[in-house]
């Protein structure tokens, strides 16, 4: 049976209705414009500032300082080159920022793409993507790239390209890892995102051989995606001495877990 999301008519729109490319240059502009004109809009709040200050760690090479459980490493990893070449730590925060917007978008692009909508409704739904670049572009936290990967994710684990070339399969357990890195609870996402979508794919088809080749590239996928984030976690491991994925569900659990959670919290309705 076809896999619904890699039909031939499902996966790749007619090249009438693709939308074309320069959209993302129209978008990249965009997000250029829209950090330098919000240079004192943007909120560098802890969680930006800890961002360009460990970025800064690893352009000077200070890898103990660098190195931190708590606080993804993506972000600053994709800043640190800029700073290391003589950029403003906080114009490569722009510059990381508006290049997240791009990434986003494009996927999205993509996304759309694989959708049988009508006209108007890609329309709609391209405009809502650029709101929603432009807008989280602004905020210092890395959801936006981290929703940016999932989709990517989600579009490799569900095409057809992923039972038909091993590359794709590699390429999956590398943007998992990427997930990872951005925020730690990718990890078990992506263990758990992988076995459920494999697990679908499987019934779905309900044939032995592609059942067997679906199994052998979800093991390609764990592979590059271990491989991937291996030396992080030993990293971590390492420096805190103590088996970890990631300190920041463990420490917002202390701060606003059940036991812990202030009152005013409570009485606003937040929790």
């Amino acid at each position: 049976m076809a896999d619904p999301l890699s039909t031939p008519s499902a996966e790749v729109i007619p090249s009438k209705q693709s939308i074309p490319r320069i959209w993302i240059g129209v978008f990249a502009l965009c997000a250029l414009v829209n950090a330098y004109l919000s240079r004192f809009l943007l909120s560098y709040g802890a969680d930006g500032i800890q961002y360009v200050e460990i970025a800064r760690h690893y352009a000077e090479a200070d890898w103990h300082a660098a190195i931190n459980a708590y606080w993804g490493p993506l972000v600053s990893w994709l800043m640190a080159p800029l700073i290391a070449l003589g950029v403003d730590p906080y114009t490569a925060f722009k510059i990381e920022r508006a290049f997240t917007a791009v990434l986003f978008f494009g996927v999205w692009v993509r996304a759309l793409e694989r959708l049988r909508l009508s006209l108007f409704g890609r329309n709609l739904a391209l405009l809502a993507g650029a709101l929603i670049g432009l807008q989280w572009m602004l905020h210092e936290t890395p959801d936006l790239l981290w929703a940016a990967l999932l989709l990517g994710w989600l579009l490799l684990l569900t095409s057809r390209a992923y039972l038909e070339k091993s590359w794709v399969a590699v390429a999956a357990g590398l943007i998992g890892a990427a997930l990872y890195l951005t925020k730690s609870f990718g990890l078990p996402f992506v263990l758990t995102n992988l076995v459920a979508v494999l697990i679908w794919r499987i019934w779905w088809h309900r044939d032995a051989a592609k059942a067997y080749r679906l199994l052998g590239r979800g093991s390609m996928t764990m592979a590059a995606f271990l491989v991937a984030i291996v030396p992080w976690l030993l990293a971590i491991t390492v420096k805190y001495d103590q088996t970890l994925i990631g300190t920041a569900g463990a420490y917002n659990k202390l701060m606003l877990g059940p036991e812990n959670t202030p009152p005013e919290l409570i009485r606003t309705g937040f929790i």
